[in-house]
């Protein structure tokens, strides 16, 4: 065991700690926010408007090659490539120039770069783009071809050429232009060996992009971006030696750049160092406490669209009562008192009187907490084209197309715009407790878990951080211990942000009466039988023609079967707080349970370059199903569901063919194919008549019938309740 030394409350700095760039060493500059870069290039259009009307009256009294090549950059600066295009045509037929030819190339390279970033749906569309992609690609490398023959000194066109050929897979074009560039352009090769090797980590070939980046340090050895990219590409190469060895480095010579520390927080994490991961957390917390561990990322869209199914969905009261005997295609619990409700592609809310209250205009929605939900909203033109989208079928918006907002529950909006954490998981700590303070985060035992940057701490209920961010995952303080994440394997902590058991278990749950559920698999997370060798995603047309689908395996089906083969083997049991089994692990996890606890999964490289898939099982299913509720634990044995008591004997005996955790004195079982429910003395309260049910939340609960078989206008529902 050992302890965490946490920064007092009060003492924790209320603001980043700006680093000093000319205190460190050269090659190393500060990455700038998206956001602001987005926002800067926004701002000038409108103050530039006037600029244009110059400009066209310009070249109608004379239109020289200048005057085109002044309008075609400012198309050009204004995202507009296809009109600089024109005007950069115009300027070469006057003017065949080496500058002329490069600055069309740039215009055909940003409208590569548009049409990349462009709205695409379906297949053939999808197809097409590709192409149009891949054509002004090429027209841009022909016209800095041509401006390096006019004018063997233009370095941006000997740049942007390595790019245009990297992009379009002409990876020996690449390596052509790239050993010109360091023949020519030898004092600028370093950075250009950088951006290569970015762009060979973001595809197959990482080994490659070691390679580049090596060469790149090999001709800057003090250009410190050059040892992030490579520790970074060490990184998804699971190679963590080679990694902590260039963080340690940068941090020798950067003492004061918090990004390494959480880089190499987060390698020995993976090694099973947690407490020197835990160091260099709070190294870096107190370096830059608005990142807090933050590594950015962008989505340009999000997906919708929900699986449908045949079965109607009604709510129960804890009588059985079929509330106002309606049914709908989908149904959510109710939160705060409201429910989520769908009409066709967006979503609104219910009260209890299952009347409308917020009408569906939103496209992601959230839970009411104190009054409050956060809501996604899409603009006029976005909503008008994917109203026209099939309601279960999957769909995208770009992150511009939406807005985030909070409203109450009468649907107003409390304020203009919240942070997107969509588009940057690099919030401010500010914003991140101000919305959680928004949502009424729960405090159980005082504390609560908040995800601030892309790791979680603990705040009380004045919003001050109490635990830093640390954890990839945290779950709230249960039993005086809270349930945490490092790596990939669970402990628990005290509220002092001490470990009491080291994280060591592959799945755990929450603490209740001294007891916590526990796996330990037979083979771990990282082990070869819980994921596989992925020869990649196959596309229906592979160049120009369709190819017959049967050729390939489905993925998902082959990667779960090998999970299951792990999961065949793996029991549970209960642990006390000293971290050993009270109760032996001798309960199964039941098949239909196994797709859930296995929340999701996450692709990686392994050491030879192979694309493998893992599986990431989750804690918070894995709790809510076999955690203690209202005193007794589910568990399941031969196939057969029953409940434990907290001292690990049987309080209802093994009979049910299927069963839930109790909420509010219920729990859900299946007999004869059939669910209802019972109380916590194993009596059936609710006869089993329905096709599906879930556990009861603020008094109801969701049941779903089978149309085909019953009518839901004759359905009756008896109970065993005076």
């Amino acid at each position: 065991m050992f302890t965490i030394a946490l920064l007092p409350a009060m003492a924790l700095p209320n603001a980043a700690v700006p680093l000093k760039t000319d205190s460190l060493p050269p090659g190393w500059q500060p990455e700038e926010r998206e956001d602001r870069r987005e926002s800067t290039q926004k701002q000038p259009q409108k103050a530039a408007t006037p600029n244009l009307k110059a400009l066209n009256k310009a070249i109608r009294l004379k239109p020289t090659a200048e005057a085109y090549e002044k309008r075609g950059q400012y198309f050009l600066k204004n995202w507009g490539p296809e009109s600089a295009v024109t005007d950069f045509t115009k300027q070469i037929k006057l003017r065949p120039t080496g500058r002329a030819y490069e600055l069309r190339g740039l215009a055909y390279e940003s409208m590569a770069v548009k049409t990349t970033y462009g709205s695409e749906f379906g297949v053939k569309a999808m197809a097409a783009q590709r192409v149009r992609v891949q054509n002004y690609s090429k027209a841009a490398i022909e016209d800095f071809n041509i401006a390096l023959r006019l004018d063997p000194k233009l370095v941006v066109s000997a740049r942007e050429r390595i790019q245009c050929a990297s992009k379009i897979g002409d990876n020996a074009g690449a390596e052509s232009y790239l050993n010109y560039f360091a023949e020519h352009f030898p004092e600028q090769a370093a950075e250009v060996y950088i951006e290569q090797g970015k762009l060979c980590s973001y595809s197959e070939g990482r080994w490659k992009a070691i390679s580049y980046l090596t060469k790149a340090i090999s001709l800057q050895p003090q250009n410190l971006k050059a040892y992030m990219e490579r520790a970074r590409v060490f990184q998804s190469l699971e190679c963590h030696k080679e990694s902590i060895a260039d963080l340690s480095l940068i941090i020798r010579r950067a003492r004061k750049w918090a990004k390494a520390y959480n880089l190499r927080g987060q390698e020995k994490e993976l090694t099973g160092d947690f407490k020197g991961a835990i160091a260099d957390f709070l190294k870096a917390y107190q370096l830059d406490n608005s990142r807090a561990g933050a590594e950015e990322y962008g989505t340009e869209g999000f997906g919708c669209g929900q699986p449908r199914t045949n079965l109607k969905y009604a709510y129960i009261n804890q009588k059985g009562e079929i509330i106002g005997n309606k049914f709908f295609d989908e149904a959510e619990n109710f939160s705060d008192g409201l429910a989520i409700i769908r009409k066709g592609n967006f979503y609104g809310y219910m009260n209890k009187s299952l009347s409308t209250v917020i009408e569906p205009r939103f496209i992601m929605v959230t839970d009411f907490k104190n009054g409050l939900a956060k809501v996604e909203e899409l603009t006029d033109s976005a909503k008008r084209r994917i109203q026209s989208v099939k309601p279960g079928s999957a769909f995208c918006w770009t992150s511009n197309e939406s807005r985030s907002l909070i409203i109450d529950r009468s649907g107003k909006s409390q304020e203009a715009e919240t942070s997107d954490r969509h588009t940057t998981c690099a919030t401010s700590e500010k914003e991140t407790l101000i919305e959680a303070r928004q949502f009424g985060a729960e405090f159980p035992e005082g504390l609560a878990p908040e995800l601030i940057g892309c790791r979680y701490g603990y705040i009380d209920e004045s919003g001050s951080v109490v635990i830093p961010p640390l954890f990839k995952e945290a779950m709230p303080f249960s039993d005086g211990l809270a349930l945490i994440r490092m790596g990939e394997k669970y402990g628990y902590i005290d509220k002092l942000g001490n470990f009491i058991i080291e994280p060591q278990f592959d799945l755990a749950g929450n603490f209740c009466n001294g007891l916590a559920p526990a796996l330990n698999l037979a083979h771990g997370p990282y082990a070869d039988n819980t994921d596989i060798w992925s020869p990649g995603h196959p596309l229906p047309v592979v160049n120009g023609k369709k190819t017959d689908m049967k050729e390939y395996p489905t993925f998902m089906d082959r990667w779960q079967k090998r999970v299951n083969k792990v999961l065949d083997d793996a029991t549970f049991g209960f642990i006390d707080k000293r971290g050993k089994f009270a109760v032996e692990p001798k309960f199964e996890i039941p098949d239909y349970l196994r797709t859930k606890v296995l929340d999701s999964g996450s692709q990686y490289k392994d050491k030879r370059g192979i694309e493998r898939y893992r599986a990431i099982l989750s804690a918070s299913i894995f709790e809510s199903c076999f955690g203690f509720h209202n005193g007794l634990a589910m568990v399941v044995r031969d196939g057969s569901f029953g409940f434990i008591d907290s001292s690990g004997k049987v309080a209802i005996a093994h009979k049910f063919e299927q069963a839930d955790h109790f909420q509010e004195g219920l729990a859900t079982v299946k007999i004869n194919g059939k669910y209802g429910y019972i109380n916590t003395r194993g009596e059936i309260v609710i006869e089993p008549k329905f096709d599906s049910a879930k556990p009861f939340c603020e008094g109801v609960a969701i049941v779903g019938i089978n149309p085909s078989k019953d009518s839901p206008k004759t359905l009756k529902v008896s109970s065993s309740r005076n």
